[in-house]
Parts: structure tokens; C-alpha cells; sequence
């Protein structure tokens, strides 16, 4: 598989479980992030999450307060360097039965270890 289909496949799994978190699920998300120590989060309300625990809490506190929500994945974009690949794209959201119902759109980059990090299937290494 090419390095932008590795991305793409992790990107895909990403939004999947970020529309699992929008209908009251967060556990998808744990098969998608690193647990280095290293791994950040920073979310469209605000604020950073720094580490594998803080980020879950942040998941897992999303999808209680959530269900009935959707998010699309729009103007995707992946840049494939040797050591470096990234994704910078928009995500349309539409949540109704949150605490707060809303809709709306942010941006958003990820970031994804070298190929030679990564697991087969395109998940970040644990």
C-alpha cells in the first residue's frame, strides 16, 4: 500500500470513530491513537490534552454528553514527506442530541509517525 493510502486508511478509521464518539461510544477512538507520551490533542472548543490519558478522558467525557451526531470529512488533503506525513482537511458537524445541539465546521491537522512506526493497518503504534 502507497504511504497516502496508509494515511487516507487512518484518516477513514479516525472519523469513524469520531462518529462513534457523536452517538455515545468513545471506545473506537482507543484503537486509533498512540499512547506515546508525546501524543497531543487540541479539540475546537479549546484547550490541550497532552498524553493518551488525558485525550481518552476528553473522548470519553464527548461521548457521554452526545448521541445522534455526525461529522463529514471535507477537503481532505495529505502531504507524505519521509519522515513526516500529515492531513489538514475541514470536518462538518452536525451533533443534535448533545448538551449543547449544534452544527458547524472546524479545521484540522493530524499528524502520523514514519511508515516504519506505523503498525500494518495504518494505526499509530502503542
Amino acid at each position: 500500500m502507497s504511504p497516502e493510502k496508509d494515511i487516507r486508511k487512518a484518516s477513514d478509521k479516525f472519523y469513524a470513530a469520531l462518529n462513534s464518539i457523536l452517538n455515545g461510544d468513545w471506545s473506537p477512538m482507543a484503537d486509533v491513537w498512540s499512547r506515546r507520551p508525546e501524543v497531543s490533542a487540541m479539540h475546537p472548543p479549546g484547550g490541550t490534552q497532552v498524553g493518551w490519558d488525558e485525550i481518552r478522558a476528553s473522548w470519553e467525557n464527548l461521548a457521554k454528553i452526545c448521541s445522534k451526531g455526525r461529522v463529514e470529512l471535507r477537503e481532505q488533503r495529505i502531504s507524505v514527506g519521509e519522515d513526516l506525513a500529515y492531513e489538514t482537511s475541514i470536518g462538518a458537524c452536525e451533533c443534535y442530541d448533545c448538551e449543547r445541539p449544534s452544527s458547524g465546521r472546524s479545521s484540522g491537522i493530524q499528524r502520523f509517525p514514519p511508515r516504519r512506526q506505523r503498525v500494518k493497518d495504518g494505526s499509530p503504534p502503542r
